[in-house]
């Protein structure tokens, strides 16, 4: 396996989570503030928040995140090479480099989005762990969604073309994991959580 994820795990969460980390563990209750008689004995039925630090509904959809996240950090990754045909359909994919986790993402046709992610002929808008890339290379001013400073223009420039492909290249010989997730609301849930436990440096929630 390409780096260890004891290592991933360990050195992405000490320190970073409070009280939420104890002897190189994330305590799924302490980061959600879930008593554990409620993460027990979800009462999903019930609308009721009374008593309660999170509505049932939410904790339905919340309290298998660890267990997937643990399941992709232990998945010996693809090293340079695409996936093949049998992968999930749908779920959380990782790239990093090394031990270093990097970027995380969802999607409905994962291997369809790794080669989105690396192929040479990929755009700016179908690419964006690589535009990302090129875009903090260059130091650029934040993209507007507008037409001027915006997305496309900044395609256009030479040097961002030059930086853009390099970083497919770059991502072409990442290390890629994935785990299933079919469920959509989990789906982004677990995303946001695998991010945010690793500290992914090029993963941005931000809206416009």
């Amino acid at each position: 396996m390409a780096g260890d994820h004891a290592t991933l795990w360990t050195s992405h969460t000490g320190g970073d989570f409070g009280g939420c980390v104890h002897d190189g563990t994330l305590t799924f209750e302490a980061l959600y503030g879930i008593q554990d008689s409620i993460l027990q004995t979800p009462e999903v039925s019930s609308g009721s928040t009374e008593g309660r630090s999170m509505h049932p509904r939410f904790l339905e959809k919340v309290e298998g995140l660890h267990a997937s996240y643990e399941k992709l950090i232990a998945m010996t990754p693809h090293a340079g090479t695409p996936p093949p045909t049998n992968i999930p359909v749908g779920g959380v994919y990782l790239f990093s480099e090394g031990d270093e986790p990097l970027y995380v993402g969802r999607s409905n046709r994962l291997r369809e989005r790794y080669f989105l992610h690396t192929r040479n002929g990929s755009r700016h808008n179908q690419a964006s762990f690589a535009f990302r890339i090129a875009f903090q290379l260059l130091d650029l001013p934040a993209a507007r969604y507008t037409k001027e400073g915006g997305r496309k223009e900044i395609a256009l420039m030479e040097d961002f073309i030059r930086e853009f492909a390099a970083a497919k290249t770059r991502i072409r010989n990442m290390n890629y994991r994935y785990v299933e997730e079919t469920d959509q609301t989990r789906q982004a849930l677990l995303e946001i959580y695998v991010a945010t436990v690793l500290y992914t440096p090029y993963n941005d929630f931000r809206t416009h």
